[in-house]
């Protein structure tokens, strides 16, 4: 069995991530899929649900290596499972979600392999010769850079919110490969804790729909804490720009841009942030951006859908305030 693509999927929390059904999505655009078949490998997974996922939205193999507990230990062994796949299937092209789970796999993949890897792609097809071609955005989004593989089977991982979901298909179970993995690394996880801002849960911000995000606009770390108000009473996930983790005001986790996550969800507030280029590239793939920043001339607002100029302690627990009162409305009319 060989050619085709290969698409690698990640589970957070024992469920399958956005990212992963897009870059199945993906791959079902591509010549090679019709060719040589699109089979999926998943590390560490309950087995039953992620394999009927895949299945449904179009992987005709799923390769499942070990059980639930392998999803907590080190690249060094995922890389070394689904490197094995690699070497039985022998795929044209090796597709992976652009988050850090994808990154991290993919370089290393690369190396081990001795072949080509294209990042962050925000297009695939094909040249006029057959071959495959993938599309980077580069500078901040500023230009679009083509990019070929000399070799197979070729490397990718493909941005978030850029891709759709394919839709989910009559009810098929794929053809399972169970596969098992030496578990011996030189570094090993003790233990996973969920991180905790404020005390509170929230969505973690590429995959939540609604993101709220601070800036240095907000002027202090104690008015962060409005920001975690208005994504509360949104249930959304909490964002910053890379001036607020230089500040310290919080976790690099929430970092959104270039040098942090790229994000695409649904409703995209930014609080106080001016809009530098390299913010603007993580969040390219949101569909609405709401704006709010004292400055009326801030770049932000060249990119937002609506836009509201004013001071962001004053504006934020309005909007909080309005919120909260019109979920309080619509479970009164509930009752």
């Amino acid at each position: 069995m060989s050619g085709g693509i290969l698409t690698v999927a990640e589970c957070r929390s024992g469920r399958l991530v956005r990212a992963s059904l897009e870059v199945l999505g993906a791959a079902r655009q591509l010549p090679a899929t019709v060719t040589g078949g699109l089979s999926a490998v998943i590390v560490g997974a309950e087995g039953s649900l992620a394999t009927e996922e895949l299945g449904a939205r179009g992987a005709a193999t799923v390769y499942l290596i070990g059980d639930a507990a392998l999803a907590h230990c080190t690249t060094e062994v995922h890389v070394r499972a689904i490197s094995s796949v690699l070497t039985e299937l022998q795929p044209e092209m090796v597709l992976l979600p652009d988050s850090a789970y994808g990154r991290d796999v993919a370089s290393r993949l690369s190396a081990r392999h001795n072949v080509g890897l294209a990042t962050a792609c925000v297009g695939l097809s094909e040249t006029p010769k057959g071959q495959p071609l993938a599309e980077r955005s580069v500078f901040g989004g500023r230009f679009i850079e083509r990019v070929t593989w000399s070799a197979a089977p070729r490397l990718a991982t493909l941005k978030a919110g850029v891709f759709a979901v394919p839709p989910a298909g009559p009810v098929r179970r794929p053809t399972l490969l169970r596969r098992d993995v030496a578990r011996e690394a030189r570094v090993c996880v003790v233990s996973v804790e969920p991180s905790k801002t404020s005390g509170r849960m929230r969505p973690d911000i590429e995959e939540a729909r609604v993101v709220v995000a601070a800036g240095r606009g907000l002027g202090t770390a104690e008015r962060v804490r409005l920001v975690e108000e208005l994504a509360d009473a949104l249930g959304a996930a909490l964002g910053a720009s890379r001036a607020v983790v230089d500040l310290g005001w919080l976790d690099h986790q929430h970092q959104v841009g270039q040098t942090g996550r790229s994000v695409a969800p649904e409703l995209y507030f930014a609080c106080g942030i001016s809009g530098a280029i390299q913010h603007l590239a993580g969040i390219g793939s949101a569909r609405i951006i709401v704006a709010i920043n004292h400055d009326p001339e801030a770049p932000i607002f060249g990119a937002a859908n609506y836009g509201i100029v004013g001071e962001v302690e004053v504006i934020l627990p309005r909007l909080s305030a309005a919120l909260r009162a019109m979920s309080a409305e619509a479970a009164g009319a509930g009752e």
